[in-house]
């Protein structure tokens, strides 16, 4: 158990006690969200193209807005009565559209990488018992969100103590976005209690498995170490035409091929 999660998660909470009144995680529900007002839509949507376009075109795209003005109201409309029967109605479209149906590789274009700082390894069991505790600690905080135990998020801005839809985080470990022709697919695990959960370690373009079990709270920083190091003694021995890890970096409808 990495007890500075613990510590963290601890110290988030009790922030949120003192600021706020006490809000219990199933009771309350976050506000639908609201659509921007059309007038400073367009307002703000010209502010945001004057410096990139010449005096003629925004001048003819001022005089579309104004010469599309009522069926823009019509369009608002619709969407005002849509965003009504949504928590947030912007969701689906963009999941779909600029996300899902996006065909250039993930890396980079769609997923951004993390980098952590930089550190000296005395050598590779020093490096394969840092990714451990990394490994580990991440399982922890995996099931402080399986149990429901996050602190919930709040605004920060306009209305500052607003409690935030908390939904993100149960996609954060249960996700897999399957490839396919024209369009991905999210495939989410269940939060059933049988599952036999697992992590994938990519080295070498090579992927391998690291087994947790059923109980994801059962794991142990010293059964990853060594896990890892049976890893890497058969990533030494694999084939290097072998290449799996490759085809996760190319285009989707090639990966979905």
């Amino acid at each position: 158990m990495n007890k500075q999660i613990y510590k963290f998660i601890e110290g988030v909470r009790r922030q949120s006690f003192d600021q706020y009144s006490v809000t219990d995680e199933e009771s309350y529900e976050p506000k639908n969200l609201p659509v921007p007002n059309l007038k400073q839509t367009l307002e703000n949507y010209l502010k945001c193209i004057e410096p990139i376009v010449s005096k003629e075109e925004l001048t003819h795209t001022k005089l579309l807005c104004a010469e599309n003005e009522e069926n823009l109201k019509h369009l608002q409309k619709c969407l005002i009565q849509f965003s009504q029967k949504e928590i947030n109605w912007v969701t689906k479209w963009w999941l779909d559209k600029f996300y899902l149906s996006a065909r250039l590789p993930l890396c980079i274009n769609s997923n951004p990488g993390m980098i952590f700082q930089r550190k000296n390894f005395n050598d590779i069991q020093h490096y394969l018992k840092y990714t451990a505790r990394i490994i580990s600690g991440m399982l922890d905080y995996k099931n402080i969100i399986d149990s429901h135990e996050m602190p919930i998020d709040r605004a920060h801005h306009s209305e500052k103590g607003q409690p935030l839809c908390m939904d993100q985080y149960q996609w954060l470990f249960r996700t897999y976005r399957r490839p396919g022709l024209s369009y991905d697919r999210q495939i989410r695990n269940s939060n059933h209690e049988d599952i036999y959960e697992y992590i994938c370690v990519m080295i070498n373009n090579n992927i391998y498995l690291i087994m947790i079990g059923v109980n994801v709270n059962n794991h142990s920083e010293n059964d990853v170490y060594h896990q890892l190091c049976l890893i890497y003694d058969m990533a030494l021995e694999s084939e290097k035409d072998q290449c799996l890890g490759y085809f996760t970096s190319l285009p989707r409808n090639e990966w979905a091929t």
